[in-house]
């Protein structure tokens, strides 16, 4: 990387944050803090008050906000009282898209010390908005930019879902990601699955972003203890739940309904597994499932090459052996590649139900 393209990168961290991999927190099933019905749950909860601890929502009308440059050189949303707030990343890319101002040209801007063209560039749009605003703010910080119809259901929300839904003392919080806009979680059940050889326990992912960057989402999560590796099956044919957040967002019935289907689709991932088990990795076999692998889920060489080694090393040479050992390797990668990884391999293993 050039200097001057360092320096720019460096002004950017600085004014809009940096970067932060998202990667989960795995949290023990074994020694769990029990304070809630669902065992972890509080440490969740601490996690997320550290990451918002002073949220505040500003709505504004079009005529009552503008942007300006700051004396320091970053560009803010100025309020009629002459307050000024500056920008994340994701609420500085939600403004401008809103306004259909090139987010890139906006940071080139601000980069090069320009963020008083942003802001006239982004002034003159302004006048084109229907509606107001929903400014979404953290520690004075415009961390979205959202329609007033958005339905705020903020993570602590969904945690108050869960504890009042869950039954006590059977499932835990197995791990989790938080930041200060969206939340994965992952809650598995204390009960192992009925499964020779295996350490299974089903569960459930729940995701929620508090600034507009997804739905409140609920899908079915296989856990294998020893290695924590993860299988998602809420898009394979295993009950599943997705929100937007527009309207009236009533998620305890949905948890309510999802828990009440969970012993069927444990039933359906059970019978998926033990097919999986029995298919026997041939060459052919091989070659074609890692040709599909790299074609559906943009694999290249070197991560076929790494999860056919684990395969070899570590699992059987079966479907089922592939997919543990791809889920394993997805461990190395952020969240949302792990995910897909994990989608993946669960649509492996339920590819093998005849």
């Amino acid at each position: 990387m050039g200097r001057e393209r360092l320096e720019h990168t460096e002004i950017l961290d600085r004014f809009l944050g940096e970067v932060v991999p998202r990667r989960f927190t795995h949290l023990s099933l074994t020694e769990a803090n029990e304070e809630t019905k669902v065992a972890n749950l509080k440490l969740v909860a601490d996690a997320i008050v550290g990451h918002t601890p002073d949220k505040v929502d500003l709505i504004f009308p079009k005529e009552d906000f503008h942007f300006a440059q700051d004396n320091v050189g970053n560009l803010v949303m100025r309020t009629p009282a002459g307050k000024s707030f500056p920008f994340t990343r994701w609420g500085l890319l939600q403004t401008c898209t809103r306004l259909d101002v090139p987010a890139d040209y906006v940071k080139r801007c601000i980069a090069h010390d320009l963020s008083d063209v942003a802001a006239h560039n982004l002034n003159t749009w302004v006048p084109k908005l229907r509606g107001d605003l929903l400014f979404r703010t953290v520690s004075g910080r415009i961390r979205a930019t959202l329609s007033d119809r958005y339905a705020v259901f903020d993570n602590e929300e969904v945690l108050d879902v869960l504890e009042s839904v869950f039954p006590s003392g059977q499932y835990g919080v197995q791990s989790f990601v938080v930041d200060g806009e969206d939340m994965t979680l992952r809650i598995v059940s204390n009960e192992m699955l009925r499964i020779d050889g295996e350490d299974l326990f089903a569960g459930l992912q729940i995701t929620n972003s508090e600034v507009g960057r997804g739905c409140v989402a609920l899908e079915m999560f296989l856990f294998k203890y020893a290695c924590t590796n993860g299988m998602l099956f809420g898009k394979v044919g295993v009950t599943s739940y997705s929100r937007r957040h527009i309207g009236s967002v009533s998620v305890v019935d949905e948890v309510t309904r999802i828990l009440g289907e969970f012993p069927a689709g444990v039933e359906h991932i059970k019978t998926a597994v033990e097919s999986a088990r029995r298919v026997k990795m041939s060459t052919d076999l091989l070659h074609t499932l890692t040709e599909e692998f790299r074609k559906d889920a943009r694999a290249d060489d070197s991560l076929i090459d790494t999860v056919t080694g684990v395969m070899v090393n570590k699992y059987s040479p079966t479907v089922w052996g592939f997919a543990n050992a791809l889920t394993e390797v997805a461990q190395e990668f952020v969240e949302q590649r792990q995910m897909e990884l994990e989608r993946y391999a669960a649509h492996l293993v339920t590819s093998c139900v005849a």
